[in-house]
């Protein structure tokens, strides 16, 4: 048996005064750059602000993607890939870029984990 675990986080960078708790997001929608805030419809509430169909979109991000076999009675990690974000602009827009991907192996005595892989944008 193996099984796959995506861990995401939510789509805004933590910065001084801004911790990217899901709870501020009201409030601080703006650090969610290229998230679609004024589109949101609370579960529950009648949302007729002159929009006429749903909008599907999500505020989170994925962070690390682990890589597990079952040995025994419980699972061992085998991989796992952590990625780095950040914000880059498009004209007048931001947008989430993937900055970095870190590999590490973890079936060897000692997890080996490599230098990031990082990507230029132009």
């Amino acid at each position: 048996m193996a099984k796959v675990t995506f861990t995401n986080s939510e789509r805004c960078l933590p910065t001084t005064g801004v911790t990217c708790a899901p709870d501020t997001i009201g409030t601080k929608a703006q650090y969610w750059y290229d998230t679609p805030w004024d589109l949101n419809c609370a579960a529950g509430a009648k949302c007729d602000q002159g929009r006429l169909s749903p909008s599907f979109w999500t505020r989170k991000r994925l962070t690390e993607v682990t890589t597990e076999v079952l040995r025994g009675t419980g699972y061992a990690k085998v991989d796992s890939w952590k990625l780095g974000h950040r914000w880059g602009k498009a004209d007048v827009d931001y947008q989430l870029l993937l900055e970095s991907v870190q590999h590490t192996g973890h079936t060897a005595a000692t997890p080996i984990t490599l230098p990031k892989t990082t990507f230029a944008y132009t």
